[in-house]
This record gives structure tokens, C-alpha cells and sequence, in this order.
């Protein structure tokens, strides 16, 4: 049965099953990687001003380039604190893993958490805050067996 083929016939189809086969793997592996390709260059079309064709533009129109702009400087804005928002969680990973393996106290815990959210402060006004919170009150309780309730995590982020 293999006789009847040859090693050019063998070679075409594996090489279109191996072309197949990455075409539909490499989305799922490297999904972050081409999501950030696409978001660079709609951003690097969103730097570029907005030229409008019609001298004579109503009010309407101007209005609307300034929703435009506004809109673009917020999804900006919004992956500048996503990218925030994952360093954070990195940095929290660490912070829990130290705590876990040394035993923290409850004060110690606490004071490591204000440190590393001093450096993040910004994303207290962003939309991952609660999240963020969220994500202390659990890793407290499941890592380190210590109780955070939602005014102490609050306090996490005063200065002082």
C-alpha cells in the first residue's frame, strides 16, 4: 500500500498538514503577542491628527473630532493601567509567595502591601481597583490564612 507513494507526494502532504496545523495552533499560543501587534499599529494611526475633508466643518463635526480624540487618549489610557494593572499582579504573586513561605504577621503583610502599592497608586482611579482588592482579600486569606476585610484593604492604599 505505501509503495504507490512517493516521497515527493509525501513530503507536499505533510508539509500541508504541518502548514494547517500551525496556521491554527500559533493564534492560541501566541494570542498576547498579536493582540499587542494589532494594538500598536491602531495606535500608531491614532497618533496621527484627524484632517477633515470639508473646509466649511459645522460644529457637529468639530464636536465630534474631539469625541474622537477623547475616546482614543481613554483606550490609551486604559492599556497604559492594563499594563499596570498586570506588573501589579506580578509584583502581588511575589509579595504573597514571601509572605507564605516567612510566616508574615498580619502588621507585616500589611506594611509589604502598602510598599508595593505605593509604586501602583494611579490605578486607584482606574476601572482594575476593585479587582485589585478583590484579588489582596483572597490571596490574603488563601496564602497566608489572614483576614483583610474591604475597609482594610482600602487603607492598603493611603500613603503613609
Amino acid at each position: 500500500m505505501f509503495n504507490d507513494i512517493s516521497w515527493s507526494t509525501y513530503l507536499s502532504v505533510t508539509a500541508a498538514i504541518a502548514v494547517v496545523y500551525y496556521f491554527f495552533l500559533t493564534p492560541i499560543f501566541y494570542r498576547n503577542e498579536i493582540t499587542k501587534i494589532f494594538i500598536s499599529r491602531n495606535s500608531d494611526f491614532s497618533n496621527k491628527p484627524i484632517e477633515s475633508k470639508n473646509i466649511n466643518a459645522t460644529t457637529n463635526s468639530e464636536n465630534d473630532l474631539q469625541e474622537l480624540s477623547g475616546m482614543q487618549g481613554n483606550a490609551k489610557e486604559d492599556y497604559y493601567q492594563s499594563d499596570m494593572a498586570h506588573e501589579l499582579m506580578n509584583e502581588l504573586k511575589k509579595v504573597f509567595k514571601k509572605a507564605s513561605d516567612k510566616k508574615f504577621l498580619k502588621e507585616e503583610l500589611i506594611q509589604a502591601l502598602r510598599i508595593t502599592l505605593k509604586t501602583y497608586s494611579p490605578l486607584k482611579e482606574g476601572p482594575f481597583y476593585g479587582g485589585i482588592n478583590d484579588l489582596i482579600e483572597f490571596e490574603c486569606q488563601s496564602q497566608c490564612s489572614i483576614y483583610l476585610n474591604e475597609d482594610e484593604t482600602e487603607l492598603l492604599w493611603k500613603a503613609g
